[in-house]
């Protein structure tokens, strides 16, 4: 019975395909990493089934592959790269695609990525029976019915160095993170591809770093940044310094002016703005105040910051 591991390939008497470049998978567990550098490109995959391919590969669209040697059907899926090595184990981790915002998606919105199926017999054409999805967050997984149609429809040659490929789309239906895994089957066996990504809350959440800022008098005004953590626009209805001594602070400059915040600006989901408090010119010691961001955050709409001077 075939088990869950990072990408698993089962078929009977099958065996996992070495690494290109000459290391061999590791058994009940069929992932590999292609080889970067010159033409290869980035990009993972997985010999789902067949036997013996040799070490090192066929350049493919920026993919090594491994070359075919087998007349037995055998095919290699191949996965993206994530974006960085802090992403989850998952095959394809949706928040950490590259070219995209490293984080989740607002719910109903989609983020896709690319697979592609190669026939790497050399004799055997591929044909795909089923792909599906199953686990705890199935229904937020998807092909398109037609990418789905032709993929079941297309037998790949052999020994051609042809591959079929197909969209995997990820639309979170509600916040926290989603998992599922699409079961590929075809007549070289089964690959199992796990999935993940993150929905966001449904509505914007503030996030604005310390809560204290102290100062001396000689002090330089301290960086803060607004973040929005939430799937929603943050409005940043008001900016002030309010409290006993308001006057002996001042809103400054951060970040050489680039990407300030200002009162009335909306920030969008995983965005941010850069906002600087510092001393006001002859500013009495002690004094004290409350740095205070208003926002549209139903559950956090007021954010305070205590500001103090001392000796």
């Amino acid at each position: 019975m075939c088990g869950l591991t990072a990408l698993s390939a089962c078929a009977p008497g099958a065996s996992s395909l070495p690494a290109p470049g000459g290391a061999a998978a590791s058994s009940g567990n069929a992932l590999q990493t292609q080889a970067k550098g010159g033409a290869g490109g980035g990009g993972g995959g997985v010999a789902p089934a067949g036997g013996g391919a040799a070490a090192g590969g066929s350049v493919v669209g920026g993919l090594t592959v491994p070359p075919s040697t087998t007349d037995a059907a055998s095919w290699f899926v191949s996965i993206p790269d994530p974006v960085t090595a802090t992403c989850s184990s998952a095959n394809i981790d949706f928040d950490c695609l590259q070219n995209t915002t490293k984080g989740g998606i607002p719910l109903a919105t989609t983020r896709s990525t690319s697979v592609l199926i190669y026939n790497i017999s050399k004799k055997t054409p591929l044909q795909v029976s089923s792909a599906t999805f199953g686990g705890a967050n199935a229904s937020d997984f998807s092909i398109s019915p037609a990418e789905l149609q032709t993929l079941l429809a297309t037998s790949v040659p052999a020994n051609k160095r042809q591959a079929e490929l197909v969209h995997v789309a990820f639309t979170p239906s509600a916040s926290g993170v989603r998992t599922a895994t699409l079961a590929l089957v075809s007549n070289a066996g089964t690959a199992l591809v796990t999935l993940t990504g993150t929905g966001l809350p449904d509505r914007p959440v503030m996030s604005l770093g310390s809560g204290t800022l102290t100062f001396i008098p000689t002090s330089a005004p301290d960086n803060l940044q607004i973040a929005n953590l939430g799937g929603k626009s943050l409005s940043l209805n008001g900016i002030s310094i309010i409290g006993a001594n308001p006057a002996s602070f001042q809103i400054d400059v951060a970040n050489h002016g680039l990407s300030n915040c200002f009162e009335g600006e909306l920030i969008g989901p995983l965005s941010f703005c850069n906002i600087a408090v510092g001393l006001a010119p002859g500013a009495p010691v002690p004094s004290t105040a409350t740095f205070r961001i208003v926002t549209n955050d139903p559950l956090n709409p007021e954010t305070d910051i205590t500001l103090n001077l001392t000796p």
